[in-house]
């Protein structure tokens, strides 16, 4: 559904441009010069005219640039504007007929017998069913509890205490979210810190936070990981976020709510 909101204000968008530029060539419009232009090998240009039912030519001599570039400017347009009116119509009428194709609008709106009803196949693709999403199960990164040492408020474990604390600022967020889901990439498979749902554009947000950026065989790896992500579609400020923390500046919850509000705007 995102890409759908994105197409149509990517239309509202170019319809304000395509706007812009019909003005700019209408203004310009009034003021060409009478006459169009003719080229015979090498005596140059020349203009012709008509007056009095009769039509006549004169020859541009040196110092003519500027009318010259008025007439060539003059059947640029001429072309060109017919295009722009198209465009403008096409984009006022698919922003006045568009509607958004939503499986959850739709269910909300059949008879109480038909609801509940969960098929992931209803859904474009890349967007999600945030009722089905947030009730099923889900393969979490590590086997070992040794690991988890920290918790949430509400009880999740997690491997650190600044995952802990991102995570109890999601539990009291609007926020849907997964702690380590995996994530398969072709052959390979993540585990990002979290995997956070916006439900009302059915997306899929990932939270990455990196806890030893003064650590350069740790940034390494992680780095190669965000790369193998861009070439997968997921895109730092697109549907990826980053927070990082080094011995000396420790993460704080200022920043794990700003980057919450960040993500409630991709």
């Amino acid at each position: 559904m995102d890409r759908q909101l994105q197409l149509h204000k990517f239309m509202e968008e170019e319809l304000i441009r395509y706007r812009e530029l019909e003005q700019v060539m209408e203004k310009m419009g009034s003021s060409f010069p009478d006459g169009s232009l003719s080229c015979r090998g090498t005596n140059g240009y020349r203009v012709s005219l008509r007056e009095n039912g009769k039509q006549y030519q004169i020859t541009l001599r040196e110092g003519d640039e500027k009318l010259l570039n008025s007439l060539k400017c003059k059947r640029f347009v001429k072309e060109a504007l017919p295009i722009l009116h198209k465009k403008i119509q096409l984009c006022e009428q698919f922003i006045k007929y568009d509607e958004i194709y939503d499986p959850v609008a739709i269910r909300e709106k059949l008879p109480v017998q038909y609801h509940n009803l969960n098929d992931s196949q209803l859904f474009l693709k890349g967007d999600v069913d945030p009722d089905l999403w947030c009730s099923e199960k889900y393969k979490f990164g590590t086997m070992y509890e040794s690991e988890l040492n920290h918790m949430t408020e509400r009880g999740i474990p997690t491997r650190s205490k600044s995952e802990a604390m991102i995570g109890t600022a999601l539990e009291f967020s609007p926020l849907d979210f997964r702690y380590e889901q995996a994530l398969w990439l072709d052959s390979k498979v993540y585990y990002p810190d979290f995997t956070i749902l916006r439900p009302e554009i059915r997306r899929i947000i990932y939270w990455e936070h990196l806890g030893k950026v003064d650590d350069p065989d740790y940034m390494l790896k992680n780095l190669k990981k965000l790369d193998d992500f861009s070439d997968h579609g997921i895109y730092l400020g697109k549907n990826l976020v980053l927070t990082y923390e080094t011995k000396d500046c420790p993460l704080t919850f200022k920043v794990i709510k700003e980057t919450i509000d960040r993500i409630m705007k991709l």
